[in-house]
């Protein structure tokens, strides 16, 4: 696992969307070549977070609150000025219910839907170094915990790690250039397992315009998830959450502030994120 808890470096997170691309390229690549035995394999998943509604009421609270804070640290940023108010009352609405937001986003949609790791994440990759001393230097990744594997957009994925486990220090610099590592590793590996030498001649939703057409769409749903789980990762509990016993009260007035300005400008950051996404598609936030 990676030493640090946020924010992964560049080497971490060019190391772990490669990885990423890989590992949907090949499914993909299951999905071109053996179709048959690919929907026997997908028929068997059975969705194992959103099945059911959530019922702990000091969850509910906090991912309520969650987006409502990224909202507001969103108009109080430096980059308030450029987000319309518009914008940011739909966004409101959106979350207003963020369980259902995520249930809906998790529904597959062909072409594009593939198996999908379902939770990656920092804590469920394993990077190896070639010098065991140096963990600023990783040379491989290896994802593990498949028990959330479901059937879904790879944008779930992608998207989850981008928000969870990388910072905007690193993405605003290198945003594009991170998701082109994935895209091209991604359709390299489809590639390779049809038997074509160019990736031009795979079906057009491969395309790179298509995916991050796609990332436009579901940046949202790894937003969701980091607006509640980041603060417990910036600022952990001395217990396990799941422990905590709090008034409904105490967990919302926890949910504004637990994380600090650090996780206010993260979240502000990918309000802001999602705005450039969905105005370069002509999108409405979804």
């Amino acid at each position: 696992m990676a030493p640090m808890v946020v924010n992964l470096p560049l080497d971490y997170i060019v190391l772990a969307v490669k990885e990423l691309g890989r590992f949907h390229g090949e499914c993909y690549g299951m999905k071109e070549t053996r179709p048959d035995q690919f929907d026997r394999i997908r028929r068997k998943f059975k969705e194992s977070r959103y099945a059911v509604d959530i019922t702990d009421e000091t969850w509910l609270t906090l991912m309520e609150v969650a987006a409502k804070r990224a909202i507001r640290a969103a108009k109080e940023s430096r980059f308030g000025a450029e987000i319309p108010e518009e914008y940011l009352a739909k966004l409101a609405r959106l979350f207003e219910v963020p369980w259902e937001h995520a249930k809906r986003k998790v529904a597959p949609r062909e072409p594009m839907a593939i198996i999908c790791h379902g939770d990656y994440l920092r804590n469920n990759m394993a990077f190896r170094y070639d010098d065991a001393q140096d963990s600023e230097k990783p040379t491989q990744v290896m994802m593990f915990d498949f028990q959330t594997l479901r059937y879904a957009s790879p944008m779930i994925d992608y998207a989850t790690f981008l928000a969870n486990s990388t910072g905007y220090g690193v993405r605003e610099h290198h945003f594009e250039h991170i998701f082109q590592l994935y895209h091209r590793e991604l359709v390299q590996t489809v590639a390779r397992i049809v038997g074509v030498s160019d990736v031009t001649e795979l079906a057009p939703h491969f395309s790179y315009e298509l995916f991050h057409r796609e990332l436009a769409e579901y940046y949202s749903y790894g937003f969701n998830i980091a607006s509640s789980f980041l603060m417990v990762l910036y600022e952990p509990m001395e217990i396990s959450f799941t422990e905590v016993l709090m008034t409904r009260e105490e967990a919302e007035a926890d949910a504004w502030q637990r994380g600090g300005e650090p996780l206010n400008r993260e979240l502000a950051a990918m309000v802001y994120e999602m705005y450039q996404l969905h105005s370069r598609y002509g999108l409405e936030p979804v």
